[in-house]
């Protein structure tokens, strides 16, 4: 099961503390949204997924480590990659 969002920009978002564990993006625009609400955003232990190559690209020009790629080989969606992600490493916690 995964709970999934559409990051939009939303001024009300930066008065929030950011304490999400996961974050995905799927196209370059929803990477620059992100950006526009939380400029200095430091990866520390977030994992961070991108679907397609271009939005793997453009996180890594960002200097974020991906840990979550789709599509890949028989993965084909985000959901995969996540439930890939939990069964290739069982213990994981943040």
């Amino acid at each position: 099961e995964a709970i999934m969002y559409r990051m939009v920009p939303n001024e009300n978002l930066k008065k929030k503390n950011f304490d999400y564990d996961i974050v995905t993006f799927f196209n370059t625009e929803g990477i620059k949204a992100f950006f526009s609400v939380f400029p200095t955003f430091k990866q520390g232990k977030t994992i961070i997924g991108a679907f397609g190559e271009q939005t793997q690209n453009a996180l890594k020009e960002k200097g974020l480590h991906v840990l979550i790629n789709a599509p890949v080989g028989e993965i084909k969606s985000m959901v995969m990659a996540i439930d890939k992600l939990f069964k290739d490493y069982p213990n994981f916690k943040q």
